[in-house]
């Protein structure tokens, strides 16, 4: 589903580029949109990241009418929060613009930024509610409901734009964005009715939803730092030309998908399997075995993927977005700035696994102080370098975060085997020349058209995965076996 999600995401980042390029109306909705995602992540972050392993311990230790009363105490604090927030940028609207992009200095793309900031923040309650009864959905082993609704959300955008974005221009993905948000809410109410989970209504208690609250408070350090990162780096971008904004969110736009399929098999699968696991019986084998096996599959699952964008990144952007109003300056900005991205996205998976069985081993201030120096270093980088390299610096700082921290957390896990230690290995050994391969076929079909290599890309790709692992004897090779066996 992720990965179809993933496709639909692609197609619908073409149509985007297509209509609007890289100019002050795309400028305008990707600082709106940050505005409302670095808000929402910095007070919900947390608490959404924890709410899963908590929800199970809860429901284990207290029982499942108690965990669901403070799952309602909880829905209606942040309710109660997110107005008063909503309240206070309406007040501080003429700010906001000042704060999050003072690079614009002219009036008429000023006041464009901000309406798209307010007509945009409301959906921060939407996005929350339907946040957390997604991960209740989850703690109950029902996954594929949100992941389907999110792939007809999409499609539903890339018909809507198609019909009348020429018409209505950018205001047609805001008008996508409520729709699509308030049928998932309905449709999330109407599930978890019918299985008889949603929260009941009751009293509302403070002291019901604060195992959530203390629980999430060290991670609140590294979100923090996390959207001062974000807000940084929207700051920085907007002292570079007109543009540059829209380049960098379709670059981004990319890497969304094989991030998204990795949080989604830490967060959804792989967190409550691993937590009923942890509860029952701390350090067993068999955890340290389903640890070892989500984070092979998760590398494995991306390796097609961070060839083709870091390797490919430059036949890739020119194939899919040079079209219509994308023009050819845009390119290469685009393309490098992929490729950093690209590289980063095996750190990535160490970081998120790795996270998720922090959480789970109750680790969650060494978890926070990770956390911390992931978004440190970007800064760091960006600040001293945007002026002299441009917009790919900003990958190139995103990528070395995820690796020296993803490695940097997956070494505090402590659930180590040397069996399960020496298969990772081998299977690092298998990706990286992978990578080295690719290079040289791009090279090689230098002067080819796009898909030509890009297909050639895949292909040799997929063919030497599977043989290096047949050649190495990994699990992961039998287990592809198996799976073509019993669908053939």
């Amino acid at each position: 589903m992720q990965l179809l999600k993933g496709c639909f995401s692609i197609v619908l980042v073409m149509i985007t580029a297509s209509l609007f390029g890289a100019g002050i109306e795309r400028d305008a909705w990707v600082i709106g949109w940050s505005v409302q995602v670095i808000v929402f992540k910095l007070l919900f972050g947390p608490i959404n990241e924890i709410f899963r392993s908590k929800f199970i311990h809860l429901k284990e230790e207290k029982g499942e009418p108690e965990a669901l009363k403070s799952v309602f105490s909880l829905l209606v604090i942040l309710f109660f929060v997110s107005i008063i927030l909503l309240a206070f940028f309406f007040y501080f609207r003429s700010s906001l613009v000042l704060f999050f992009a003072p690079g614009y200095n002219n009036i008429s793309e000023r006041v464009l930024v901000e309406n798209m900031i307010l007509i945009l923040m409301p959906t921060l309650i939407l996005s929350e509610f339907t946040t957390l009864l997604v991960a209740l959905l989850n703690s109950y082993q029902s996954f594929y409901l949100p992941e389907i609704f999110g792939v007809f959300s999409i499609f539903f955008n890339i018909v809507l734009l198609s019909l009348i974005g020429s018409i209505f221009g950018i205001q047609t993905l805001v008008l996508a964005h409520y729709i699509s948000s308030v049928l998932l809410f309905l449709l999330l109410l109407y599930f978890l009715t019918k299985r008889d989970i949603l929260p009941t209504f009751s009293s509302v208690e403070f002291r019901k939803a604060t195992p959530y609250l203390i629980f999430s408070i060290p991670l609140y350090f590294s979100y923090t730092f996390g959207q001062i990162n974000a807000w940084v780096e929207r700051v920085l971008v907007s002292f570079l030309a007109v543009g540059h904004t829209s380049a960098l969110d379709y670059a981004r736009k990319f890497i969304d998908m094989p991030i998204t399929i990795v949080i989604t098999i830490g967060s959804t699968v792989m967190a409550p399997m691993l937590a009923t696991m942890w509860v029952k019986e701390k350090k067993s084998e068999q955890f340290q075995y389903q640890f070892f096996q989500f984070l092979r599959l998760g590398l494995l699952i991306i390796s097609p993927i961070v060839l083709i964008f870091s390797v490919g990144s430059t036949d890739l952007i020119e194939l899919l977005l040079h079209r219509g109003n994308f023009q050819q300056e845009w390119i290469k900005p685009t393309a490098e700035t992929l490729s950093w991205f690209g590289f980063g996205l095996y750190g990535v998976v160490f970081y998120s696994i790795s996270g998720q069985a922090l959480l789970i081993q109750k680790k969650s201030v060494l978890y926070a102080f990770v956390g911390i120096s992931a978004q440190i270093v970007p800064i760091i980088i960006n600040y001293f370098f945007y002026k002299n390299y441009g917009l790919p610096v900003f990958g190139l700082s995103w990528c070395i975060a995820q690796y020296l921290c993803g490695f940097a957390m997956f070494l505090s896990v402590n659930s180590f085997h040397r069996r399960f230690l020496f298969q990772l290995f081998l299977l690092l050994t298998v990706l990286l020349i992978n990578l080295i391969v690719g290079f040289l076929i791009i090279h090689f079909l230098k002067g080819c058209l796009p898909l030509t290599k890009l297909s050639a890309l895949v292909l040799s790709s997929l063919f030497l995965i599977l043989m290096l692992l047949k050649i190495f004897r990994l699990d992961e090779f039998n287990s592809i076996k198996n799976l073509f066996l019993k669908n053939s």
